[in-house]
């Protein structure tokens, strides 16, 4: 906990003056109030996170976290573990889906080994082991293995601030990481298990209803669950040390990692783009973790898995994008940045209604 306890010292205050500065420049613009609705409230919030009105998405960098996750051994996936290793190298060679998006985007694809099973050349690797446990015969992993990934997030975060990146974005990559985000994010919502647990890449019925089953027993037999919070009277917020015994129990290698730069982002006023449900339950982890890390997210999109929209509810973020997204890898958050460059291109070189010889809009408050 010393490590979480410095890790809260170093977060930035996010800059107030600086996100109103923003806001009253986005109403300089001849335009309609709020014209572009969410990017402009986005837009202002980043002045807010890097501590300018002069607002840098560029250069960007997306962090795809690759791990293995042990609860496979349970039938709850249409694959094995071997796809993980196959996609990270399609990535390698920047063939992978997200490589192809985030080329047309000018974000850079940063793949990071973090729990593989399988060794891929030329994959950067920062892992304390090859793939977590199966949940329901011992915890996912321990609890130092999970800080120390926490911390291999961190530094990356760190490491990007140090080369000038301005924005960054939290992808995974990992066969069952499904399974351990609906389970990760059932606990720390405290929500049944059928509400969060969906197909992932396409169970058919029966997966779905033994997918959901491993999620409860993986609950249940660490104490997680709703009827073993009641017995122990326990209040309902969770502690620091319960969500991060949640993490180790049930969560994955991919979701450690993500956690950590999250928190490190927040450290070094980076912007982090929130991808999908797994993305976001980790950043769920990480504000419950350390409060004020969740004032550096963004949320990019609303995809299928049924946790995403509660999880976006915790967190207090809006989505962007609705698209019935369901590819991972970071592919939703890698579609926002075009669309946040876009307004930034207004908010910088936008007519003012100065320039016009025209009154500003006014703003009235709703009665």
């Amino acid at each position: 906990m010393e490590r979480l306890k410095i890790w809260k010292d170093q977060i930035a205050p996010w800059d107030r003056s600086a996100s109103e500065e923003a806001r009253a420049r986005w109403d300089s613009i001849a335009k309609p109030l709020d014209g572009l609705g969410d990017l402009e409230k986005i837009i202002a919030d980043i002045a807010g996170m890097q501590g300018s009105a002069d607002v840098e998405l560029s250069p960007a960098a997306l962090y795809v976290f690759c791990a293995d996750n042990g609860i496979v051994n349970e039938g709850v996936t249409q694959t094995d573990a071997s796809v993980t290793a196959a996609v990270a190298r399609s990535m390698v060679k920047g063939q992978s889906a997200v490589c192809l998006m985030a080329r047309r985007a000018g974000v850079e694809v940063c793949p990071v080994d973090v729990g593989m099973i399988e060794d891929v050349d030329g994959i950067r690797t920062c892992k304390v082991r090859k793939g977590t446990s199966d949940f329901l015969t011992e915890p996912s992993m321990s609890r130092s293995e999970t800080v120390q990934t926490m911390q291999f997030g961190y530094d990356l975060a760190a490491e990007a601030a140090g080369r000038g990146v301005r924005l960054l974005a939290a992808g995974e990559m990992g066969i069952g990481n499904t399974t351990t985000g609906a389970a990760l994010a059932s606990v720390l919502l405290d929500l049944p298990v059928d509400k969060v647990c969906g197909r992932g890449a396409g169970l058919d019925d029966a997966g779905l209803m033994r997918k959901r089953q491993v999620i409860a027993q993986g609950i249940d037999k660490y104490g997680f669950s709703q009827e073993a919070a009641r017995s122990r009277d326990e209040e309902p917020a969770m502690t620091r040390d319960e969500v991060l015994r949640a993490l180790s129990r049930l969560g994955g290698l991919d979701m450690a990692a993500m956690c950590g730069l999250y928190i490190g982002a927040a450290c070094h006023r980076i912007p982090v783009i929130i991808d999908g449900a797994i993305s976001a339950a980790a950043a769920l982890t990480a504000s419950m973790l350390i409060p004020g890390v969740s004032r550096y997210m963004v949320a990019s999109h609303v995809g299928k898995e049924p946790a995403m929209p509660y999880l976006l509810e915790a967190l207090g973020k809006s989505p962007v994008i609705s698209a019935d997204l369901a590819l991972g890898e970071g592919t939703g958050a890698v579609m926002l940045v075009p669309l946040l460059e876009m307004a930034l291109s207004v908010y910088r070189d936008g007519i003012h209604f100065s320039g016009l010889n025209m009154e500003p809009y006014r703003r009235y408050d709703a009665k």
